[in-house]
């Protein structure tokens, strides 16, 4: 079992909105996304309670990732991720976010804004179990 971390989980959460941002822009790169799923423990389970997804493992998410990347259509200062309330207890962090972001749609490029409760759970440093709900 990996120790605890001497970081705050809710720290690290901060830490990891801002790598996903990152790979939610036009011309993400492989260093971007690298750094996103370096947040995330090999066995890390996603999932997302609305669509009734469920992923197992760091690849796979990693794959994922990948998958929708050309999709998006915004600059860096057109993409965000704000936290609008958070609760950090023991080795979980739930937060309210607002997402705004631009995707290559059907009609044209479209900006999506969208809020969302996000829960993460942690294991030393690591994200291994997260749940979207959206």
């Amino acid at each position: 079992m990996m120790a605890a971390s001497d970081r705050p989980p809710a720290e690290i959460f901060q830490e990891y909105l801002r790598a996903r941002t990152a790979t939610m822009r036009r011309g993400a790169t492989d260093v971007d996304i690298n750094r996103l799923v370096s947040f995330y423990t090999d066995d890390i389970v996603y999932e997302d309670a609305k669509v009734k997804v469920h992923v197992e493992g760091k690849e796979t998410l990693r794959s994922g990732i990948i998958s929708h990347s050309s999709e998006y259509a915004g600059s860096a200062l057109e993409t965000r991720i704000s936290v609008d309330s958070s609760i950090s207890l023991a080795n979980a962090v739930a937060a309210v976010i607002t997402e705004v972001f631009w995707i290559n749609g059907s009609a044209g490029r479209q900006e999506i804004q969208r809020k969302r409760l996000q829960v993460a759970e942690f294991r030393g440093d690591k994200i291994c179990h997260f749940i979207d709900y959206h």
